[in-house]
């Protein structure tokens, strides 16, 4: 329940673009992971962990949640652009509350289509998450 509130209270969703969290699971484990650009972030949440906010940067936030709630598990990643161009993901760890949220920032063009591979540790080994998602630039 907290982890809907806090993602609600993130991202500030609303009507069409409010679609039901995608998630992988993995034995006892599930991680969820939502994309999407950073001008949907309430600006006091923002300012109050630190995110910037910009018209072509982007928000990955991945939570892994095991039989107790949310865990921390060591999390990397990547993207690329469908020029070839790779990108480095540098995850924030952030915890509100029992809820453990891993977010990076990432810059895009508008229209693209970026391919992120995410890496999460978990006790059975490490696993790969491919996600694929077009981003577009905020136009106020």
């Amino acid at each position: 329940m907290k982890r809907l509130y806090f993602t609600a209270l993130l991202i500030m969703l609303n009507g069409p673009i409010l679609q039901a969290e995608p998630s992988t699971k993995y034995n006892d484990f599930e991680v969820h992971h939502t994309i999407f650009n950073s001008m949907f972030l309430n600006p006091a949440i923002a300012s109050k962990y630190g995110l910037r906010r910009g018209e072509n940067l982007g928000v990955i936030n991945i939570s892994v949640l095991g039989k107790e709630g949310h865990v921390s598990r060591p999390i990397s990643g990547s993207y690329k652009n469908l020029l070839g161009q790779q990108f480095g993901l540098s995850f924030r760890k952030l915890v509100d509350e029992n809820a453990v949220y891993f977010i990076a920032l990432f810059d895009f063009d508008d229209a693209d289509v970026l391919n992120f591979t995410i890496n999460v540790s978990l006790p059975q080994g490490n696993e790969q998450i491919y996600l694929r998602k077009q981003m577009y630039r905020h136009r106020s």
